[in-house]
């Protein structure tokens, strides 16, 4: 997911979750330069599926996204085109 502005430094390995949705993941990768957050969502509890309902809920363009260890907080950038530009020109 693409941010706007600078949501702080999220690590590897960390859960990320939005409180208003219910979405829970795991970070994978932070690109602090182009503020894109690479994430999966698991298949167990707490890591991917609610903890409480055991549904998997996607992440929401609207809501606050959160870092559990490294507190880093940000809403996901609702006018970011689908195609993000990386290095070596891949889209």
């Amino acid at each position: 997911m693409k941010f706007s502005g600078s949501p702080g430094t999220f690590q590897v390995d960390e859960k990320i979750s939005q409180a208003t949705t219910g979405a829970i993941g795991k970070v994978v990768e932070w690109d602090s330069t182009l503020q894109i957050l690479y994430y999966q969502q698991e298949r167990h509890a707490d890591f991917g599926t609610n903890s409480t309902t055991g549904q998997r809920v996607a992440f929401s363009t609207t809501a606050t996204v959160t870092g559990a260890t490294s507190g880093a907080t940000g809403t996901p950038d609702t006018s970011a085109d689908s195609a993000v530009t990386l290095a070596g020109s891949s889209t």
